[in-house]
């Protein structure tokens, strides 16, 4: 039997209005499935590799039909997702080689705004009206960079901070949009490795120094809601789940003993907790709010809830039913109380919600 070809297709949630889109070339078995989806001003745009081709951006509009895009200065560059939105615009990263040299770019499709960056980019964060990266240039080590398009003299694109100098920062990771703000670690020799916090200034990027003694607290950013972060740290006896809302003072949540996943759905983060009292599946609001669900239902058993999902304003999920002995699509009320919904089909893959319907 002859593999599938790789087809996208657009729905409404019903069989009839399910169909193929227009003008998207059916591809081989062996092409890459399309990802990176994002919507920007009433269009999907996706990065797709056709059968191994090389990545190219293309975008569905609200009438179904797709189209290639344009590149940006380097038309036959390689495409490194993901696609972020950022002043209404696609942007994303291409490698242009030159020989043995690699020249990484930031490039919108617009071609207004072309970034050269060095030896090396990631993780692109728009934070308010800047756009912020961690990228290297010549043997540096990576650094927080941004990109402000008010800047009227002077380079867009800059280090945010001194590079070797006072502030000097170096092993950065994470880099997370927390409302206004962005948070990423970092290590200095004054504090250690720790959180930090930037609108994308000198002056707006300070340390969160969880643990003030000289150790440090080695922070892992999880996920953020709203106005606030949620990550784990060491508080110099154990380590800890916290919740840091509108660049305050870091709440504890309770003890861990490895990093959760979480995932936003809705208003609240959902996953499962590891801690020294055993296994909690629980939901954290914007404020730092937790809610541990075996305290609220301590009759269900979890097994490992996945897929949450948001539909008709209310949350989603997929776990095991122990009075069925399958898993199950679970109803979230109140962020607190656990419903069944499905129990009869014998098997759940992938659930999603669309126009207000799961």
């Amino acid at each position: 039997m002859d593999a599938p070809n790789v087809v996208v297709y657009r729905s409404d949630g019903s069989i009839g209005g399910t169909q193929p889109v227009s003008g998207f070339p059916i591809r081989p078995a062996g092409s890459i499935s399309p990802s990176n989806w994002v919507t920007i001003a009433g269009r999907n745009y996706f990065l797709f590799d056709g059968n191994s081709a090389g990545y190219t951006v293309w975008s569905v509009g609200p009438d179904g039909s797709a189209v290639r895009e344009p590149l940006g200065l380097f038309s036959t560059s390689s495409l490194y997702g993901p696609i972020v939105e950022f002043d209404s615009q696609p942007f994303f990263l291409q490698v242009n080689c030159t020989g043995s040299e690699y020249q990484w770019n930031v490039d919108t499709l617009s071609k207004e705004v072309h970034i050269s960056a060095g030896n090396g980019v990631a993780n692109l964060t728009p934070t308010g009206n800047r756009l912020l990266m961690l990228a290297s240039e010549g043997n540096n080590p990576f650094q927080l960079y941004v990109y402000d398009p008010a800047v009227t003299s002077g380079p867009k694109v800059h280090p945010v901070l001194n590079n070797g100098g006072p502030g000097y920062t170096s092993q950065l990771g994470g880099l997370k949009t927390v409302g206004n703000l962005a948070a990423f670690t970092a290590y200095d020799p004054i504090n250690g490795h720790e959180l930090w916090l930037t609108d994308g200034t000198a002056n707006g990027t300070r340390v969160i120094d969880v643990d003030p003694d000289p150790d440090s607290s080695s922070p892992t950013l999880l996920a953020s809601v709203g106005n606030t972060l949620v990550f784990t740290a060491y508080d110099g006896k154990k380590r800890m789940l916290y919740a840091l809302t509108g660049g305050g003072t870091p709440e504890p949540l309770r003890e861990v003993t490895s990093d959760p996943q979480l995932i936003l759905a809705g208003d609240h983060l959902y996953g499962l907790v590891q801690s020294s009292e055993g296994t909690f599946f629980v939901s954290i609001a914007d404020g730092g709010g937790i809610t541990n669900f075996r305290d609220a239902d301590p009759a269900h058993a979890f097994t490992g809830p996945s897929q949450f999902t948001e539909a008709g304003g209310s949350v989603y999920y997929v776990d095991y039913l122990p009075a069925v002995s399958k898993k199950v699509v679970w109803k979230i009320v109140d962020s607190s109380h656990l419903v069944p919904v499905e129990t009869q089909m014998d098997h759940v893959g992938q659930i999603a919600g669309l126009n207000g319907v799961l």
